[in-house]
């Protein structure tokens, strides 16, 4: 239960404080999940908000995939554990498999490659990311491969 608040409220941290800037935009989200290749069908989003935080999220049927990681200022690599960030992925009918502080041996990053700025606020970013992710049975998934681009 503490979990999951503990999750709900990262939620809202990174997705209550985040606007959009343009609309209706669509992107490249893709990873292997245990070698399994894995694409975005669903709308993608990958953004700078304007309290330098960076969001991403897609989806594929029943699972989804959501990250998000604080304190960008440009490009670079950027932690997911120890920085109060989040990486998770959920398989409907099971755990999510969550990369953040409070799990155990989780661990991961996001690396921003490309980023086109609006007033300090991206339009169009472009990365990658890889880690291991944990659920609440202590089983874990490897993720690797992990690309995600903004099309605005």
């Amino acid at each position: 239960m503490k979990k999951g608040i503990i999750l709900g409220a990262v939620a809202i941290l990174f997705l209550g404080a985040c606007k959009k800037e343009t609309a209706g935009s669509k992107g490249l989200l893709s990873m292997k999940v245990d070698g399994t290749a894995w694409t975005a069908t669903n709308e993608v989003g990958a953004f700078i908000t304007s309290a330098d935080k960076f969001v991403c999220d897609g989806s594929v049927n029943v699972e989804v995939l959501t990250f998000g990681v604080t304190n960008v200022t440009g490009l670079g690599t950027f932690p997911i554990v120890g920085s109060g960030s989040l990486l998770s992925y959920d398989v409907a009918g099971s755990q999510d498999y969550l990369i953040a502080d409070y799990v155990a041996n989780s661990h991961g990053t996001i690396t921003i490659t490309a980023l086109n700025a609006n007033n300090g606020v991206g339009t169009s970013v472009t990365g990658t990311f890889e880690g291991v992710a944990y659920n609440g049975s202590g089983d874990s998934v490897i993720i690797t491969n992990g690309k995600f681009e903004d099309r605005d």
